[in-house]
C-alpha cells in the first residue's frame, strides 16, 4: 500500500475561475440558433441531430484517443498509489432484480444511509434497443444490498446510466442522471452515452421518458466565456455541496476534447425550476452562465484518464475523482484532480481488497464501474459480471 508508480506524463490547458461572462454578438447569435435546433429536436423527437456523430471507443467505456493540438499546455506527471488491501463494503444481491433489468452491468452507484442505489442499463421500452436505465433501490443489511421488487425508476430514451448522484433541494430530494441516448456506433453495437443532464425523484414503479424531465443542455458552452468549445459526445455529472461538475466529451474540427465545467448547484437548480421549458440549455439561459465557477478543457489525449477509459465521476468541495479500468487493464485506477486548473493531485491502482471474510480479492483484469465519495473513504464497484457486484472503499488520504 505504500509502494507508488510513475505512470505518463500529460497534458492540460486550464481556464481560471471566473465569475463573469462575456459572449461576443456573433456568439450570441450563434447560441439562439443552437438553442432553437434544440427546441425543434425535442419537441418533434428527431434522430437527426448531434446524437447520431459516430466516435471510436471500446463497449466497455474506453475513449479513442485523438493528436495532441490544444496550445498553451502545462505538464503534469501522474504518480498511483498500489492499493493491495482495499475493504470490501458490501455485496450487491441482484436475484430479486426483474429479468428486464439484468442485461447489462451496474454503471453507476450511490449510497444514503442504509439504502443503495444503482443504474442498470436495459431495453425496458422493447424496442431493440437498450437506450433506457432503471435507476434500482436496495436495502443495505449485514453487508449486503438486498432488493424488493418493483423499487425502481425507469427513465426511457436516457442513455448509458453513467451519472447517478443525489442532493436535496426546496426539501426534495433528486437524482442527477444523464439522460438523451447519444446511440453512437461503436462497431459491435451502440453504446447509448448520454448528451444531456437531468434531475429526477424516485418514485418506485415509475416510469419516465427523458423528455419529461428537467434537464440540461448545450454542454458545448457550458464554460467560462460561454463560447461553443465542440459537439457534446458523451456528458456526465457529480455534485459536492453547492457544487456541480460536469463532464463532457466534446469534438471541435476533428479532434476530441475533454472540458469539466463546475458552477453552483443552488443557481442550476433555480435555473431549471423557474423555467416554463422541461429542458434549459448553457448557450442561452443567463442564470445559467452567471452560475459558472471554473472549466478545465483539455484535448481528450492529453487529459487525466486512468487506464485510458471513464468508468464514474466523484466530486469534492475542491477535486474531481475519475476512475478508469476494465478487464483488459491489469489494475483499475482513481485518479484525482483539481477542480480549478485541472492539475493531476494524486491517484490509486486497486490490486485488491479484503472481502467480508477476510480473504483477499485480487483485482486483476476486473472491471471498475462508479464512484462515491464520503469525508474519509472512496467507493467504487467491482463488477465481473450482472450479477457479480461488490462495492469497495479506499481512503480518502490515500489520493
Amino acid at each position: 500500500m505504500i509502494i507508488s508508480l510513475l505512470t505518463q506524463s500529460v497534458f492540460a490547458q486550464t481556464y481560471d475561475m471566473q465569475y463573469s461572462i462575456t459572449t461576443p454578438d456573433d456568439d450570441v447569435e450563434h447560441a439562439e440558433i443552437y438553442d432553437e435546433t434544440y427546441a425543434v429536436l425535442e419537441d418533434e423527437a428527431s434522430d437527426s441531430d448531434e446524437s447520431q456523430l459516430i466516435y471510436d471507443c471500446s463497449e466497455h467505456d474506453i475513449e479513442a484517443d485523438t493528436p495532441l493540438s490544444t496550445p498553451d499546455i502545462a505538464n503534469i506527471n501522474e504518480t498511483y498509489t498500489i492499493v493491495s488491501d482495499a475493504a470490501q463494503v458490501m455485496t450487491v444481491n441482484m436475484s430479486n432484480v426483474e429479468s428486464v433489468f439484468k442485461v447489462r452491468r451496474m454503471q453507476e452507484f450511490h449510497i444514503k444511509s442504509n439504502e443503495l442505489y444503482i443504474t442498470e442499463r436495459c431495453d425496458y421500452d422493447g424496442d431493440n434497443s437498450q437506450d433506457d436505465f432503471a435507476i434500482l433501490k436496495f436495502t443495505i443489511s449485514n453487508g449486503v444490498a438486498n432488493y424488493t421488487s418493483g423499487n425502481y425508476t425507469v427513465i426511457k430514451n436516457a442513455g448509458h446510466g453513467e451519472t447517478l448522484d443525489c442532493y436535496t433541494y426546496n426539501n426534495t430530494y433528486y437524482f442527477l442522471v444523464g439522460c438523451k441516448d447519444a446511440d453512437m456506433d461503436l462497431g459491435t453495437g451502440y453504446d447509448h452515452y448520454a448528451l444531456q443532464i437531468g434531475r429526477v425523484e424516485f418514485s418506485a414503479g415509475a416510469v419516465y421518458n427523458y423528455s419529461s424531465i428537467k434537464r440540461l443542455t448545450g454542454f458545448g458552452y457550458a464554460n467560462q466565456n460561454n463560447v461553443n468549445n465542440g459537439t457534446p459526445l458523451r456528458v456526465a455529472a457529480a455534485t459536492s455541496g453547492d457544487k456541480i461538475v460536469f463532464r463532457a466529451l466534446l469534438e471541435k474540427n476533428s479532434v476530441k476534447y475533454v472540458q469539466y465545467s463546475t458552477y453552483s448547484l443552488s443557481a442550476v437548480n433555480n435555473a431549471l425550476s423557474n423555467s416554463a421549458s422541461s429542458y434549459i440549455s448553457f448557450a442561452s439561459d443567463s442564470t445559467l452562465q452567471g452560475a459558472h465557477l471554473s472549466t478545465v478543457y483539455t484535448t481528450l489525449a492529453s487529459s487525466v484518464r486512468p487506464r485510458a477509459s471513464f468508468q464514474g465521476i466523484e466530486a469534492s468541495p475542491s477535486s474531481i475523482y475519475i476512475a478508469g479500468g476494465v478487464e483488459t487493464d491489469a489494475y483499475p485506477r482513481i485518479a484525482s484532480i483539481s477542480m480549478t486548473n485541472g492539475s493531476f493531485i494524486g491517484g490509486v491502482e486497486i490490486r485488491g481488497y479484503v472481502n467480508q471474510n477476510g480473504i483477499t480479492v485480487s483485482c486483476a483484469n476486473k472491471e471498475i464501474e462508479g464512484l462515491y465519495r464520503t469525508s474519509d473513504k472512496i467507493y467504487f464497484g467491482i463488477v465481473t459480471s450482472i450479477s457479480n457486484i461488490v462495492i469497495v472503499s479506499v481512503n480518502a488520504s490515500d489520493f
